[in-house]
């Protein structure tokens, strides 16, 4: 099924062109994301007249009785000449040298816009973020602050991140730890006779990485490698005393 410019391939195939699949772009997604992209995109097109462009957002609100209002709105500001609007406005903007992925550093680095990211990451990533933001790995081994424990790590993720109380296992760490595309540098595996747990690389490359994934950010200090972790205060014999029935 041809989803746009099926008068072309006509014209084509009548002028003896023999099609292969690099004249094509495969459509991903699903048929309902592909009748939603049929009816947008038609919807721009100078051929429509008014009446046609009404019918088309009257036949998809038809279709998705579920569209919220902003979305009914968007569609009526469409249908009465936005397109052509914003079309006429870029038209007379001076945009030489300019690309839509040169956005301004200091937007990238609004407190506001990194908080709302940091929202809308998955689990396992913003737990990694904090320990990024904080320079502190959990259960990190005295003399090599670079290096924590499985448990230790999986433990933390836990209660700092409700949502992954239900389900991280030691595998799920080990495969978010090793997975670059998703913290930009990978951690090894670390053993011991006794434990197992992870070798991060040095802090600061570590940060770069995510920056390189995600877009500059103002960290929470200037630290270039990990600190060592603050060591739990051991009770005394009277608190434990104390806690005798």
């Amino acid at each position: 099924m041809i989803l746009d410019g099926r008068n072309r391939y006509a014209a084509g195939k009548a002028g003896g062109h023999q099609f292969t699949a690099k004249d094509f772009k495969e459509w991903i997604g699903t048929v309902e994301e592909a009748e939603a992209w049929v009816l947008e995109t038609n919807l721009h097109r100078r051929h429509l007249t008014a009446k046609q462009k009404k019918e088309m957002v009257r036949a998809r609100i038809k279709k998705c009785p579920g569209m919220s209002n902003r979305q009914i709105a968007l569609h009526k500001q469409i249908e009465d000449g936005g397109a052509a609007a914003m079309f006429y406005d870029l038209r007379m903007m001076d945009l030489d040298g300019w690309h839509p992925r040169d956005i301004p550093e200091a937007l990238l680095t609004n407190p506001a816009l990194q908080k709302q990211q940091s929202h809308t990451l998955p689990p396992l990533e913003q737990w990694y973020v904090m320990l990024l933001h904080s320079g502190e790995l959990p259960g990190a081994l005295t003399k090599y602050p670079h290096i924590a424990l499985t448990r230790s790590l999986v433990e933390d993720a836990k209660a700092k991140v409700p949502t992954l109380r239900g389900d991280l296992t030691d595998n799920g760490m080990r495969n978010f730890l090793t997975d670059e595309e998703a913290i930009g540098i990978a951690s090894t595996k670390y053993h011991s006779n006794s434990n197992n747990g992870w070798r991060f690389p040095p802090l600061n490359e570590a940060r770069d990485a995510w920056c390189r994934r995600y877009g500059p950010i103002t960290w929470d200090n200037d630290a270039t490698d990990w600190k060592k972790s603050s060591p739990y205060p051991k009770p005394s014999a009277q608190s434990i005393l104390d806690r005798r029935p």
